[in-house]
This record gives structure tokens, C-alpha cells and sequence, in this order.
């Protein structure tokens, strides 16, 4: 197998993984679009106006796509439709929990702006791979979608009962895991293009962003730690004194711990 075999398949199988984390995202939202619609727009005939104006944004959106794509590439017009897709629901988030319906329909408009790049992202397949493997590429690539599919109705619930616990609306469940996800596959689309460069030093790639982690390390312990003082969340399972003592002293000790590897990594490295 050459070298460039090789490469295509590692591209088809990001492209899977991206249809299979967007498409969960996708999906999870779809079930419960009407809900929201007729919830927010104070009428059921009202329900199906999410869902008309996601697949106008979408079908309007595909053109503009495949001229854009071919000027910034298929990777770059992926990850910036993912972007577009976060930015709509964060806009369904706080449409649902300020109860206006016109905000969220602008989400839901971006959304479909978003879905239009990830679906023509599939055809980067058939752009890596010869003639005779380009049918099977895209069907990996869209078996990625069926995954998806399947996955993401079964993030409602539990998602709804999380963020509940946040004193957040049930329903904004399903929005949120979407945009987790299209953070994620952003991520690994951007993450593995980045690293199929020829030539591209990887290991000392793998060690930036470790420090980048390790920087974000010392946040992530503290908000674990003051969410485990918040007694609205915890109620009467929240940090005590005892707890806080060693809670707050380890986390210090693993943050300086960090910052100090971080430090020698960075030195070795230069």
C-alpha cells in the first residue's frame, strides 16, 4: 500500500468520525425541534417553523458552500460550519431560556447553515481516493451518519436530566450535547489535518498540546472544586471543611506539579 493509500484511508476514516460526532449532534436536536417551537411560539401549528426554516438555511446555505470550499478547502469549510453550528446553539440556548422564538429560529437557521458544510465535507472521500474507491469512501463516510443517527436521540434524556440539575430547562438538554459535539468533531477534523502535514515535527506537536492541556488544568480542578461547594447543585452532599482542606491542597499541589512540567517540557523543547 502506498504512501498516499495510507493517507486516504486516515482521511476517510476523520471524515467518519466527523459525520458520526456532527450527525449525533444533528439528530439529537431534531427530536425535539417541534417540541420547542410549539412550546416558544405559544401555538402547535407553530411546531413545524424550526424545522422549514433549518432545512431553508441548509438548502440556500449548500451553494455558498461549495464556492467557499473551494477557495478555503473542504477541512477549513468544515471546521468553519462546525463554528457556525456552535454559535447557533448557543443562540437556541439562550432562546430557550429567555422564551423567544424569533432567537430561536435565527438558531436554528445556522444550525442548517452548518449541516450544509458537514454534508458536503463527505465528498473530501472521493477527492483522496482513486476512482475505483471513491463509491466505498463516501459510503464509509456516510455510514458515519447512520451512527450518528442512532446515537444521538438516545443523548436526549440523559442530557435533559443534566442539565435540570443546572436549573436549566429539560429541553435544552438535547442543544447542549449538539454543541459539545460539534466542538468535538471541529476539534477533530482541525486536530487530524493538522497532524497528516508532511514533514510536520508531530511530536513536538503532541507536546504543545499537552502544555495546552496542562495550562487548562489548573481552571478545570478549581471549577470542579467550587461546583462541589455550590450548595444550590450539591445540596446537602456539597464540599465541607474536611473536604475542602484536601480538595483545595491537592488541586494546588497538581496545578504548581503542572505548570513546573509544563515549564521543563517548554525549556527542552527550545
Amino acid at each position: 500500500m502506498t504512501d498516499l493509500s495510507r493517507l486516504a484511508r486516515k482521511i476517510t476514516w476523520v471524515l467518519f468520525a466527523n459525520q458520526s460526532l456532527a450527525s449525533a449532534g444533528f439528530i439529537a436536536s431534531a427530536t425535539i425541534n417541534s417540541i420547542i417551537g410549539a412550546k416558544l411560539g405559544g401555538s402547535p401549528a407553530l411546531a413545524g417553523v424550526p424545522s422549514a426554516v433549518y432545512l431553508m438555511g441548509s438548502a440556500f446555505a449548500a451553494s455558498a458552500w461549495g464556492y467557499i470550499m473551494e477557495r478555503i478547502g473542504r477541512r477549513n469549510g468544515m471546521v468553519s460550519g462546525l463554528a457556525i453550528g456552535v454559535i447557533g446553539n448557543a443562540l437556541v440556548l439562550s432562546a430557550i431560556g429567555k422564551s423567544s422564538f424569533s432567537l430561536f429560529l435565527v438558531g436554528m437557521v445556522l444550525m442548517g447553515i452548518a449541516n450544509a458544510a458537514v454534508t458536503l465535507g463527505r465528498f473530501a472521500a472521493a477527492e483522496v481516493n482513486p476512482p475505483e474507491k471513491r463509491g466505498a469512501a463516501i459510503s464509509n463516510v456516510v455510514l458515519g451518519g447512520t451512527f450518528g443517527a442512532v446515537v444521538g436521540p438516545l443523548l436526549v434524556g440523559p442530557m435533559g436530566n443534566f442539565v435540570r440539575t443546572l436549573g436549566m430547562d429539560e429541553l435544552a438538554g438535547a442543544y447542549l450535547a449538539t454543541l459539545v459535539l460539534f466542538v468535538v468533531s471541529a476539534l477533530v477534523v482541525f486536530g487530524a489535518a493538522v497532524a497528516l502535514v508532511p514533514g510536520i515535527p508531530q511530536f513536538k506537536l503532541l507536546l504543545l498540546t499537552q502544555c495546552i492541556n496542562g495550562l487548562l488544568l489548573p481552571v478545570l480542578l478549581f471549577a470542579i472544586v467550587s461546583l462541589a461547594n455550590n450548595e444550590e447543585i450539591m445540596g446537602e452532599y456539597r464540599n465541607r471543611f474536611v473536604h475542602n482542606l484536601f480538595a483545595y491542597g491537592t488541586t494546588i499541589i497538581v496545578s504548581v506539579l503542572s505548570l513546573l512540567l509544563i515549564g521543563k517540557t517548554i525549556a527542552d523543547m527550545f
